[in-house]
């Protein structure tokens, strides 16, 4: 059972407003948030969720969040807020949860949900009791909601969440466990930026190696005078087709939000180190020719490794290369003789600041 419409509508006005509340964006359009959980279809990709677990860190508006609460109806849900300002309108909220419909499966922790010791803390409290689940599948019995609106920390923060895919640490020890999050659409436009576009950059190549990334939903035109999607890779807006978010459906109403489905790869994390290595030191000049950066990735690798390599791939900028090119690379250089160690490498670029 639901709590009643009437009253949701009027504990949901306690979330706007107040100082700085603008900094955490978040959807209050009902009928979008419907659309949302269509498109993920998370009834279908957690088809037991009495044992599913949601750790749902920073919410801010709970509409999206209240609306997946009862379409799984999970074991547990963990609100993670520590803002002053939020935490009493999320009490009210799972209080009058409580009331209407006798469950307590939704719960709040005041936590700093940007300290990593944080979810070592909610796992040894045992607000969620996670089972380490085989790579070769998603996690069906995990999975994380988060709010990384604030361009200033949200990005870096995503950035953080893709590598802790990569080196299946922090929560992603448990298996490849799928996040849900609400990014800056700036955010959104960089890392799914495809090859040859031109915000395609370091991250989205991280994205295409550690993760696939679905593009659900996005706000929609400033003006009508704009397009959906102005900003963003067309070839992704073209395959993927997200929901355009109405301003109206928005909180604040300039609010530039994306929202994405982010799923691990099962990847082997014996070779981040060098993948690294390598992509930093090709995107210290994107537009440059690889063949013309080959040599700041070792001594003699220019040499040695040019050779090996198609002349397409060798006169492309590295921001134009595909992830057939990237993996090409990444193979010669492993494969090399004489690869320097990592000790070396870093050695090596010290001598060169």
């Amino acid at each position: 059972m639901s709590i009643p419409k009437a009253a949701t509508t009027a504990l949901f006005q306690n979330f706007k407003g107040g100082r700085g509340q603008s900094l955490f964006k978040g959807i209050i359009g009902e009928d979008v948030c419907q659309k949302i959980l269509e498109r993920l279809n998370l009834k279908e990709k957690y088809p037991n969720s009495k044992n599913l677990e949601i750790l749902d860190i920073y919410p801010s508006q709970p509409l999206l969040s209240i609306k997946i609460h009862e379409e799984l109806n999970p074991k547990t849900h963990v609100v993670l807020e520590d803002k002053k300002k939020k935490i009493g309108p999320w009490t009210e909220l799972i209080d009058a949860w409580k009331q209407y419909t006798n469950i307590d499966n939704l719960k709040l922790t005041t936590k700093d949900g940007w300290n990593w010791e944080t979810y070592d803390e909610i796992i040894e409290e045992k607000l969620l009791t996670p089972e380490i689940k085989s790579r070769d599948t998603i996690h069906d019995e995990l999975l994380i909601l988060g709010n990384l609106s604030p361009v200033k920390f949200g990005e870096p923060l995503f950035a953080q969440w893709i590598m802790c895919c990569a080196y299946a640490n922090w929560l992603q020890r448990f298996g490849r466990v799928r996040i849900i999050a609400l990014i800056p659409a700036v955010t959104a436009q960089k890392f799914l930026s495809e090859p040859e576009f031109i915000k395609r950059n370091k991250s989205s190549v991280k994205r295409n190696l550690y993760t696939n990334i679905n593009l659900i939903a996005i706000t929609g035109p400033a003006t009508s005078d704009d397009n959906p999607g102005l900003g963003y890779d067309p070839r992704v807006i073209i395959e993927q087709q997200p929901i355009v978010i109405p301003r109206a459906a928005v909180f604040p109403n300039d609010a530039e939000i994306a929202v994405v489905e982010l799923e691990p790869k099962n990847f082997n994390s014996a070779n981040i180190e060098e993948y690294e290595h390598i992509l930093t030191q090709l995107f210290i000049n994107s537009n440059s020719k690889v063949k013309n950066l080959l040599s700041y990735i070792a001594v003699g690798a220019d040499d040695d490794l040019a050779p090996l390599l198609s002349d397409e791939l060798l006169n492309k900028a590295p921001r134009d290369l595909k992830m057939d090119e990237w993996h090409q690379l990444f193979n010669v250089f492993n494969t090399w003789a004489f690869k320097p160690s990592y000790i070396d490498r870093m050695a090596f670029l010290q001598e060169n600041d």
